[in-house]
């Protein structure tokens, strides 16, 4: 199966770059960006349609619930 790495595995990751920054002395400037709503739509099986209309909306609904997740972090 196809996967990319985007929605949880892209925020666990995240979490785990903002700690390691956090523990420098350093200023930082962190930019994330989220390929997750883009063609080719992968997303985990409770998301997935047959319908690729439907697969848009999943892919949508999955990041919105994966960047709740890592907001409440």
């Amino acid at each position: 199966e196809k996967c990319t790495l985007g929605g949880e595995a892209f925020f666990e990751q995240a979490a785990e770059l903002i700690e390691s920054l956090q523990e420098s002395e350093e200023p930082w400037f962190l930019t994330l960006l989220t390929v997750g709503t883009h063609h080719p739509y992968v997303v985990p099986p409770p998301y997935q349609s047959p319908n690729a209309r439907q697969n848009v909306r999943g892919a949508f609904r999955y990041l919105d619930r994966a960047i709740g997740e890592f907001m409440a972090w």
